[in-house]
């Protein structure tokens, strides 16, 4: 609500800085006489009214109701569109009385007229830059688009200043030529801000850069499986998400609280993301699979869980709790110094493993808590051997199938 909060007083100093300096160009035209400076102060009633729209816009789009659930958030969009297309009206005004016209400069009071006109030209520019900065900090599009638009206007308020220089020193025809590099400007400045709200009015995908930021936050969660698509789109200064993921996760209790965390984690990494809808399933598999700590390859039970020597992976049928398959392999962290156990927990947890069977128990040590997030089950056994433990397996298991496992879409 901060953000929203600031974001507001900026569109409101704009409004108040607008309705100055159209106040001010009418004094100054009036002093001065000048046809110029007349119309530059119509040009700045166009202004006005578009800083208005703004203000007005970013506080219409906090606004939710029955009919609009979601938000009103894309009125800033449609007010960007409406900014676009104020600007492409400024050029042409300035095409038609820059380039077609044949307007002759009123040389009385222009030593009044020309530092007055370098002095709004100064603050309109300055506060744009500002704006601009803020609508990047809160991912404001009205904002923003307000900001090219003052910027436009203190170009085309410069065109007007070098045609009054141009003919106070004798060269009335510069104007003809600045007017023509501010149209250019005043083009492109006009289609970045209609193409910005177009993609947002018509549900584009945000950038990859923060689409990759939303995968690499849920992807570095244990319990994530695997993402099977990330979807982002940008609803005015906000940002909606849509995940599909698959979880470690044995009950839908404990795969809502989950997605809970998930949702936050991403939030708190991007923070212009007003909602994310994660839809979660877990990961069909017919059968599970067993880790066991070995001392050595001829099947002896390791009394150590990270600095055991191999590891036994038993993939186990998940309906009969029968054996199907049996790999051993070398610990590849059982001579590291420090950490063994949190490096193999985590291996462990990547290959997919359900359940560990160790003689060492893990209760309040690093990888439990790690395997706990995972959903991965730890229980302690006394069997000596691998063959002990696989004769033993149904026993072992048994209350895992009628628990954690009963589920089919338990993690496999």
């Amino acid at each position: 609500m901060q953000r929203l909060s600031e974001a507001q007083k900026v569109a409101f100093f704009s409004v108040s800085l607008n309705l100055a300096v159209t106040v001010a160009k009418g004094v100054l035209a009036f002093l001065t006489g000048s046809a110029a400076l007349w119309a530059e102060t119509l040009h700045s009633l166009t202004d006005l009214a578009a800083s208005s729209a703004t203000w007005v816009g970013i506080r219409l789009a906090r606004l939710k109701s029955r009919a609009f659930p979601w938000g009103l958030y894309k009125v800033e969009n449609l007010v960007s569109l409406l900014i676009a297309g104020a600007i492409f009206f400024a050029g042409y005004e300035i095409f038609r009385e820059g380039v077609l016209g044949t307007r002759q400069v009123d040389l009385t009071n222009l030593p009044i007229a020309i530092p007055g006109l370098g002095v709004i030209i100064a603050a309109v520019f300055l506060f744009s830059w500002y704006e601009r900065g803020k609508g990047e900090e809160y991912n404001s599009p009205a904002l923003k688009a307000d900001a090219l638009h003052l910027r436009a206007d203190s170009v085309s308020a410069l065109v007007v200043l070098v045609s009054l220089v141009g003919a106070y020193f004798g060269f009335p025809y510069l104007e003809k030529g600045a007017t023509v590099v501010v149209i250019l400007f005043l083009l492109r400045a006009g289609g970045e801000v209609m193409l910005d709200a177009l993609r947002s009015l018509l549900d584009a995908s945000v950038d990859h850069a923060t689409l990759d930021k939303i995968r690499e936050t849920l992807a570095k969660d244990p319990r994530v499986s695997s993402i099977k698509r990330v979807m982002a789109r940008n609803s005015g200064s906000v940002i909606f998400v849509m995940a599909e993921l698959t979880l470690r996760s044995h009950s839908l209790k404990e795969a809502h609280a989950v997605a809970d965390e998930l949702e936050a984690a991403v939030k708190a990494e991007v923070p212009s993301i007003e909602r994310v809808t994660i839809h979660y399933e877990p990961v069909e598999a017919d059968h599970f699979t067993v880790a066991v700590p070995l001392e050595d390859m001829r099947g002896k039970v390791s009394q150590h869980f990270g600095g055991a020597s191999y590891l036994a992976l038993l993939k186990v049928d998940r309906r009969t709790l029968e054996l199907k398959e049996q790999v051993v392999i070398p610990n590849p962290f059982a001579r590291e110094e420090k950490g063994k156990g949190m490096k193999l927990a985590h291996f462990l947890v990547e290959r997919g493993v359900d359940v560990v069977l160790s003689r060492e128990s893990l209760e309040d040590k690093g990888p439990y808590y790690l395997f706990e997030a995972a959903d991965v089950r730890c229980h302690v056994i006394d069997h000596p051997d691998l063959a002990a433990v696989i004769e033993n397996l149904s026993e072992l298991l048994g209350r895992d199938k009628s628990a954690a496992f009963r589920d089919s879409g338990a993690r496999g």
